[in-house]
């Protein structure tokens, strides 16, 4: 009978053999741990390495991922945390036991990645749980790293290079069409209504996402942005502090302004609750908002802010279709954000006061 470990942090059992298996794919990284190490099942991609000297997290990267971009990524990571101007910490990659500048394993035809694990709490972004106070300090962060590149970040101009900006044509518009129409037959089939029921609702979402493109982040005064800042992707202590940033995967240099507005939609959008007229929630949106323009202080036309706001929303519709399960409550916020996009103006994405 196999040994059962139990795991930390409320991570998955694993067996003798799982756990040979990650130390195995733990022996190909710098050895940082001390013995003895145990070993935690987070998902099927992901495990944590744990001893008295610390945690680990040791990851099964997406097919997408290459080689040059998770180099890129450990370049990044290790320019941004040698500045004292990022107050929070940074997932750090380590590096191969044999080659110190190679930040990635490759075993079983995948590559594999460490990184250093930094302890607190994040939230299901689907699901708003978190405070005003989140908000905050979120917002902080995310303007503590759009302010590096004022001044400071020139010698890390090369580190770009790779981090290529994002096709929000291609992003927004690739078979979005049909995955609209395949929802709402899915749907319909569910509640026993016609597909063209909402076929109306769904023609204005496209018609609104076609006016918004063309549209690139490469623009003049280009900061770094993070590309994917929302409530699962910072760390904050039990006092609601944001003390770590993780899921690098598409910082670059690019748009500030769309960097904003896709978290300001992610920690303050009311795309998670049924027909809700309001694109925000009024009190998390004023905490977000004001903290972040405490330390950035930016002109910017409602005009502007809509355009984001439009693109930003239909990433997050692209990703809720991609990843729908009939049986998920993701249905709820597919036609709430259907139904934003469709009908928003200037005036929604207005700076409360």
């Amino acid at each position: 009978m196999e040994h059962i470990i139990r795991n930390q942090g409320g991570n998955q059992f694993i067996s003798d053999s799982e756990s040979e298996s990650c130390r195995a794919i733990w022996a190909g990284f710098a050895p940082v741990l001390s013995e003895p190490v145990f070993f935690a099942a987070i998902n099927a991609d992901r495990f944590l390495a744990s001893s008295a000297a610390g945690r680990v997290i040791v990851s099964k990267e997406p097919s997408w991922r290459t080689e040059e971009t998770i180099a890129r990524e450990a370049a990044l990571l290790h320019e941004l945390s040698g500045t004292e101007r990022l107050p929070y910490h940074l997932p750090l990659l380590l590096a191969c036991k044999d080659h110190a500048e190679i930040p990635y394993l490759k075993n079983g035809g995948r590559l594999w990645t460490a990184r250093k694990f930094i302890a607190g709490k994040s939230f299901d972004w689907r699901r708003t749980t978190w405070e005003e106070t989140h908000c905050r300090a979120a917002a902080a962060a995310l303007a503590q790293l759009h302010r590096l590149s004022s001044d400071e970040d020139r010698r890390a101009t090369a580190l770009n290079q790779g981090g290529k900006a994002v096709d929000y044509e291609k992003a927004c518009l690739l078979d979005l069409e049909g995955r609209l129409k395949e929802f709402q037959a899915q749907v319909g089939a569910r509640q026993g209504r016609s597909p063209e029921r909402g076929a109306e609702t769904a023609r204005r979402c496209l018609e609104k996402i076609r006016q918004a493109l063309p549209f690139t982040d490469e623009v003049e005064g280009a900061v770094w942005i993070h590309g994917d800042f929302h409530p699962g992707n910072v760390i904050f202590t039990s006092a609601n502090a944001a003390v770590g940033v993780i899921d690098w995967d598409f910082a670059r240099r690019g748009d500030r302004l769309f960097d904003f507005m896709y978290s300001r939609l992610m920690f303050a959008g009311s795309f998670r609750e049924e027909a809700c007229q309001e694109l925000f929630k009024p009190e998390l949106d004023r905490a977000f908002t004001s903290a972040y323009l405490n330390l950035i202080d930016f002109p910017c036309q409602e005009q502007a802010l809509a355009q984001r706001a439009t693109l930003a929303l239909s990433l997050i519709l692209c990703f809720e279709l991609t990843t729908f399960l009939p049986s998920s409550s993701q249905g709820t916020s597919i036609r709430t954000l259907i139904e934003q996009i469709g009908r928003l103006q200037p005036a929604q994405v207005k700076l409360p006061a």
